[in-house]
């Protein structure tokens, strides 16, 4: 490999070590403006939503081991996902990679700007004391949990971004190549499951996160047609 080649890839791939910086620093701009946690809200919503209950505790009956398992490796797949998914494009289609990463870029600019606005840290904390038992899980979960806890960003709940990206990687399929958006679906309902059973996302985040998907999908629809008509003219 060539240094012009080499230094191609590293621009191309360089979006998304820019957020990833910005994912694992953003919290400070909430620290530095003082904003409390926004805890209190989301569980507010959540009731308003399910009649006085919050779903989060009410999933607890679904604890099982097995359950677990799959879940936290679901959860663990995410950021895989996250480099996988470009990646096929990349190899195939840059024209295609470079408009997923924009879609991408969209959505995590729109995710962070929640993280800054509204922090909160989440069920497994903020009601940690509302929980009658704890979740039961074997390796898997162990694993997710040290690896969560090593990249995980402080107050990172509102929206749940797991649930934006991967959202936003299915709508991208469903247009472009179909077949990919029927082998994820699965993979991605999961992943929204496992949001909240995991206890790290109120049910009102996982709302927002499909929004955000929603709202970065147009604004990138909006920002393709106008290139398109600024290239026609």
């Amino acid at each position: 490999m060539n240094l012009k080649k080499f230094h191609q890839i590293i621009l191309d791939w360089s979006p998304y070590l820019v957020l990833a910086f910005f994912y694992q620093n953003i919290h400070y701009l909430a620290d530095f403006w003082q904003i409390k946690s926004f805890d209190w809200l989301l569980t507010a919503i959540d009731r308003w939503l399910f009649w006085g209950q919050l779903p989060t505790l009410m999933i607890q009956s679904w604890n099982n081991y097995w359950l677990t398992e799959w879940f936290s490796l679901i959860y663990l797949l995410y950021l895989p996902l996250l480099i996988v998914a470009p990646l096929y494009f990349y190899l195939h289609n840059k024209q295609l990679y470079r408009k997923i990463t924009i879609l991408i870029c969209l959505t995590s600019i729109i995710g962070l700007t929640g993280y800054i606005i509204l922090p909160a840290v989440g069920p497994d904390s903020y009601l940690s004391d509302k929980f009658i038992q704890s979740i039961i899980g074997g390796p898997i979960f162990k694993l997710e949990n040290f690896i969560i806890s090593l990249v995980r960003a402080p107050r990172d709940t509102f929206p749940s971004m797991h649930v934006a990206h991967t959202a936003v990687i299915l709508f991208f399929c469903w247009r472009r190549k179909r077949f990919i958006f029927w082998w994820l679906l699965p993979f991605v309902l999961s992943v929204w499951l496992s949001t909240m059973y995991l206890r790290y996302h109120y049910f009102i985040d996982v709302l927002s996160g499909v929004a955000v998907a929603l709202l970065a999908y147009w604004l990138y629809l909006k920002l393709i047609q106008n290139v398109n008509i600024k290239n026609k003219n």
